[in-house]
């Protein structure tokens, strides 16, 4: 597919603006998240700190991405899509806390408290909720967030991903879910329960076999009020291990009620942010905890690990004069991560010649959306923007421009069912298109529409042509990815290469 430079200039876009522009402040969160800021479209909410090392990262709410309640009229949730105009709200930012009575199947984030879970119908009703209803219940206003990849968060994800797609496979879960909870519960293997010698990723309590380790954590008491234990939290050979046993519980459940996480099973989510939705309120407390997950899932692009994306390994056969030492330097790795990919490695200063070792894996990205224009320019991106009309007043942007000649074929970004296909005083000609892992795909602005709701279309099948219509500056499309039909909104460029 021809690609072409990308050019910012005021033609070609939307045109409908607002002057409002988001305020945004700082947050302090806990390790829990491995966050160290949280953009909030408003107020400052203080957790309660950990004393675990963790590494530095950044989640941000978008302010491009800030939904209000999703309105059961076609012409203000359309007209919303391309900008937004959203007033100020306030969140709470509570800590994610696991679930569970019994010591020897008992989880919780090892900085935060263990609390009672919700109740399972509870949970059965946020699997079930309609979109509008599940995006904005617990969810503080509709906030949404945004990760700010780090090479400590990729490096960490390689790390686990080819362990995390085997197990997640094999126990019919979500890899992208599994990785994300490793990372947030953790601090991506930063904090001192996921590292050497304890490898517990998820915080899980009691005992493996007998090996544990007791580490102070918070609980909370009849009042709401913080106090510090210590507990006993299970020890690992490897981080594999920790992923298994962690399977097993989302498989097996907790003494009493063996299905309390059977929202995350695929069986019975359709999509990864189905399976994180039924998690909160029951592995965890904060309403906010799926929106987290989805976040890092989207960042790193984890959905991948889902996908049976390609494994790519490389090898190297131990010669002689060899250690561990040099191969992880030669291969820039470290000794842990070769141990992690070698179970044959019982002993790092025991290695013998021809021996092969994989010193890298990892999934490549089969990347699911594809530009739906083969010829376009770029006018206007996701996020904040000028308006076109009179280049001064701004507004947030929640989609991407591509201008391109009236009359050229508009292809589907990617196989899926197509929900609406309408016309719109702002949208103009536009046609919705939900595809199977839960994400929306909008193409507004159309000269002709080809399709209808409830056609089935492949990608690259031709679905419209660019025109004009609606609320439009000159011929163009404006093509935008959501997590909800009509809200919940995410940069095309974190999931297409344009």
């Amino acid at each position: 597919m021809k690609k072409v430079k990308r050019v910012i200039v005021t033609m070609a876009t939307c045109g409908l603006l607002s002057n409002a522009l988001l305020p945004i402040v700082q947050t302090s969160v806990s390790y829990a998240e491995e966050i160290s800021s949280l953009e909030l479209e408003s107020g400052q909410v203080q957790s309660e700190e950990s004393t675990t090392p963790t590494e530095s990262s950044t989640v941000e709410e978008s302010s491009s991405v800030v939904e209000s309640t999703e309105s059961t009229e076609e012409s203000s949730t359309e007209s919303s899509a391309i900008e937004s105009s959203t007033t100020s709200s306030t969140s709470t930012s509570s800590v994610p806390s696991s679930t569970g009575t019994s010591t020897s199947s008992t989880t919780t984030s090892s900085s935060t408290a263990s609390v009672k879970p919700a109740k399972p119908q509870e949970q059965a009703e946020q699997v079930e909720k309609s979109e509008a209803q599940r995006d904005s219940a617990g969810d503080s206003a509709g906030i949404s967030y945004k990760i700010t990849k780090t090479f400590e968060g990729e490096e960490f994800i390689k790390l686990i991903g080819k362990d995390a797609q085997q197990v997640a496979k094999k126990n019919g879960i979500y890899a992208s879910v599994m990785i994300a909870q490793a990372a947030l519960e953790s601090g991506y293997g930063n904090s001192l329960l996921a590292s050497a010698p304890h490898y517990n990723l998820f915080g899980i309590k009691g005992s493996n076999g007998g090996k544990s380790v007791s580490m102070p954590t918070l609980e909370e008491n009849a009042s709401g009020d913080m106090y510090q234990i210590r507990s006993n939290f299970r020890s690992y050979d490897s981080y594999k291990d920790s992923l298994e046993d962690y399977a097993k519980l989302l498989k097996g459940g907790i003494s009493g009620n063996e299905k309390i996480y059977a929202g995350t099973w695929r069986e019975n989510a359709k999509s990864y942010r189905e399976a994180t939705r039924s998690l909160t309120g029951v592995y965890a407390t904060d309403s906010s905890y799926h929106k987290k997950l989805n976040a890092i899932i989207v960042a790193y692009k984890l959905t991948q690990y889902d996908n049976g994306g390609r494994v790519e390994e490389v090898k190297y056969a131990v010669k002689s004069g060899d250690t561990l030492e040099l191969i992880a330097k030669e291969h820039e790795t470290t000794i842990e991560e070769l141990k992690q990919l070698n179970e044959a490695i019982a002993n790092v200063n025991v290695i013998h010649p021809g021996e092969v070792y994989i010193v890298k894996a990892e999934v490549k990205d089969e990347q699911e959306f594809d530009v739906p224009l083969d010829n376009y320019e770029v006018t206007s991106g996701y996020g904040t923007r000028t308006n076109p009309s009179d280049g001064v007043s701004t507004a947030e942007h929640r989609g991407i421009d591509l201008a391109a000649d009236t009359g050229v074929e508009i292809l589907a970004s990617a196989k899926g069912v197509v929900v609406e296909s309408g016309f719109n005083s702002s949208a103009g000609q536009y046609v919705i298109i939900e595809h199977a892992d839960g994400y929306f795909t909008s193409y507004f602005h159309q000269s002709k529409r080809l399709v209808e709701t409830g056609a089935e279309v492949e990608q690259g099948d031709v679905i419209g042509l660019v025109g004009s219509t609606g609320d439009s500056t000159g011929p163009h499309l404006h093509f935008a990815i959501s997590e909800s039909k009509w809200s919940d909104y995410l940069d095309p460029e974190e999931l297409v290469t344009f």
